[in-house]
């Protein structure tokens, strides 16, 4: 009996009640799908303690870089991702920008106005506050340490 021409569920059944490789790993001659890599790969000399700092330092804080990027200019959203990256080396995603400055514009830390169709985002006075107060915090952790 041969195999229905259609490429529905219903002959994927088929085909593998019968016996025929169903599977693109499998016919690849791979016996596992391979695992997707997510955000930066550990460095092989880094170990898990200290990938797990870095990115708490780093992707756990993202608030605090777009407050010190906006303390030196104003910031459009789509762009913050690049100029996180640019000045401190690592790259949250366009989604997490977007949703730490809603969070930072809801605790009135920044301020946003539309310049023609784009919106940008200022440090307030209260974002400056709280700036300072959470570099003074990093710095006096870093001295304890």
């Amino acid at each position: 009996m041969s195999a229905p021409a259609s490429t529905g569920a219903a002959a994927k059944r088929w085909r593998a009640s019968n016996g025929e490789c169903t599977d693109k790993y499998e016919r690849a001659g791979k016996h596992a799908k391979p695992a997707r890599k997510r955000g930066n790969p550990m460095p092989a000399n880094e170990s898990k303690p200290m990938n797990r700092l870095n990115y708490s330092l780093t992707h756990g804080n993202i608030w605090l870089a777009a407050l010190s990027l906006m303390h030196r200019r104003k910031a459009y959203a789509y762009a913050l991702p690049g100029e996180i990256s640019r000045a401190f080396g690592y790259k949250p995603s366009k989604l997490m920008a977007y949703f730490v400055l809603y969070k930072l514009e809801e605790e009135k830390l920044i301020s946003s106005k539309f310049e023609g169709r784009r919106k940008y985002y200022a440090l307030t006075p209260a974002g400056k506050k709280a700036l300072s107060e959470g570099k003074k915090l990093l710095s006096s952790l870093a001295k304890k340490l």
